[in-house]
């Protein structure tokens, strides 16, 4: 009888170890590995290149396709840190956009772990049909 009271206990307390170790391990997966999709996510994009086009009619702009009707501007070039007044050395540029990100674990609501990354986006104008307009 009691080496069954036995058996009993040490089974919750595996069944409880198991448990918490899958708790454990759900929450470093979904801290390191999960939600890799980084299509329509502002803050999962990577830092636009010359060439891209973004929606920046939106309150976080996201980079989208150049036949995409959405699209508001092209990429010119890309500067490092704050500094739009460089744009205008960029004969083609009709506006400026700066480009912030964090690296956070955990994704966009995560914990900050860098310094906050600037660029600044020399852009020119598209028109809905994702043509160039001139300046």
């Amino acid at each position: 009888m009691r080496a069954i009271r036995i058996v009993w206990h040490a089974s919750k307390l595996l069944v409880g170890a198991i448990v918490l170790l899958g708790l454990a391990g759900g929450f470093v997966y979904g801290a390191f590995f999960a939600d890799n999709d980084k299509s329509s996510d502002p803050e999962k994009q990577p830092v636009p290149v010359a060439g891209d086009c973004i929606a920046a009619d939106r309150p976080q702009p996201i980079a989208v396709s150049c036949d995409d009707p959405t699209a508001t501007v092209e990429v010119i070039s890309v500067l490092d840190g704050d500094s739009p007044e460089l744009c205008q050395y960029e004969q083609a540029a009709t506006d400026v956009l700066t480009y912030e990100s964090v690296l956070k674990v955990g994704g966009a609501d995560g914990i900050d772990v860098g310094d906050t990354e600037r660029k600044t986006l020399c852009v020119k104008k598209v028109d809905a049909q994702g043509s160039v307009t001139a300046p």
